[in-house]
């Protein structure tokens, strides 16, 4: 690698060789979760076996436990090496969820996800030190946080950039899983000068669709939980439903499918002698008020009733969006599933099991 290249070149080379899938073997933890499910679907339509997508179950791998993180990787990079294939870990579990989630559980959002993260990056970075810049090294990829980001805009100003990743004050009531899901990136970046570990990080922005627990008010995120809504509404002929806040908050929604293959294009564009570990954004590029998405829903679904804002009930940061110039760039990533179609698709899956 020149020494005159910076973080973003070094992620990919100038002529970047795409990942042979037929030779990975891949390490997916989360994978039974939302975003983890869909790149499943991601790894299948590129040839990956269900045999090489290792899926670590809570029940039996708690990555919270190194011992289980360390058991995990090492069957990884074991069967890498006695079959001949490329190693890759995808780093998608953790604990998240909406505004309720974020003030009733915030030391379980800190300690799981801090704890889960670091248990992978150091096992992966330890037991594959030995392979570091060799054609069978291994490659993380990290999925951060949008929490991450600083609410002054002074600090750091929208649509926001990477550089701008935990560089002053967090929102106080997403802080806990903004600060754990940010220091993994720090991790990442000392086990790469240590260990020569090839990491990067993307950071998705508020995701939506198909497989979301929106039924689940602990768990369910802004989009999700108002498609929900809506669709209840619907189908049970409610003559009004209410959101929270006042509407006028602005946000950043991708339907999931897009931050999946987000993800797997970090790992495929990721060198195995990549300088440090940087952070990409995954965004939709459009900015949305709260209102605007609700106005989206309800003409997707049909929704005649009322729609009420509660404004005594918090908006959340005024403004959070993320500026994806980077992942168009160094991934050649951009969006594909526009608001709408995300949203009929999302009610369509809802009421696929009542057909």
């Amino acid at each position: 690698m020149n020494a005159g290249r910076t973080c973003t070149e070094a992620l990919v080379s100038q002529e970047p060789t795409k990942l042979d899938w037929s030779r990975a073997r891949v390490l997916l933890t989360g994978g039974a979760g939302f975003l983890g499910s869909w790149v499943v679907r991601g790894l299948r339509e590129r040839g990956v076996c269900d045999d090489r997508i290792i899926i670590p179950r809570s029940a039996a791998c708690d990555l919270r436990d190194p011992l289980h993180a360390t058991r995990a990787v090492g069957e990884l990079l074991a069967h890498a090496q006695r079959h001949h294939h490329q190693p890759i870990v995808l780093h998608c579990a953790g604990l998240s969820g909406g505004l309720a989630l974020n003030s009733e559980r915030p030391l379980d959002l800190y300690h799981d996800n801090l704890a889960m993260g670091t248990n992978v990056i150091m096992a992966l970075a330890r037991a594959g030190a030995a392979l570091a810049n060799t054609s069978a090294a291994p490659r993380l990829v990290l999925v951060g946080h949008m929490t991450s980001y600083p609410t002054d805009e002074r600090i750091a100003p929208q649509p926001l950039r990477e550089e701008s990743l935990m560089a002053g004050p967090l929102d106080p009531v997403t802080a806990k899983l903004g600060t754990a899901k940010g220091e993994l990136l720090s991790l990442a970046r000392f086990a790469h000068t240590r260990f020569g570990l090839a990491s990067t990080m993307v950071v998705p922005t508020n995701l939506y669709g198909e497989g979301d627990a929106m039924d689940n008010p602990a768990k369910s995120h802004a989009a999700g939980a108002m498609i929900w809504r809506f669709a209840q509404a619907v189908r049970e002929r409610t003559p009004s439903i209410t959101h929270w806040g006042t509407g006028r908050a602005i946000r950043d929604f991708l339907h999931v499918e897009d931050a999946a293959r987000g993800t797997l294009a970090a790992a495929e564009r990721l060198e195995c002698h990549a300088g440090p570990p940087i952070a990409v954004n995954l965004g939709s590029g459009q900015e949305t008020t709260l209102r605007d998405l609700s106005d989206t829903i309800q003409g997707v679904s049909g929704y005649t009733g009322r729609v009420d804002w509660d404004a005594s009930k918090p908006d959340g940061v005024p403004r959070r969006v993320l500026n994806i110039r980077r992942a168009r760039e160094v991934l050649g990533w951009m969006p594909q599933v526009t608001l709408e179609q995300g949203v009929a698709r999302t009610l369509a899956a809802i009421e696929k099991p009542r057909a």
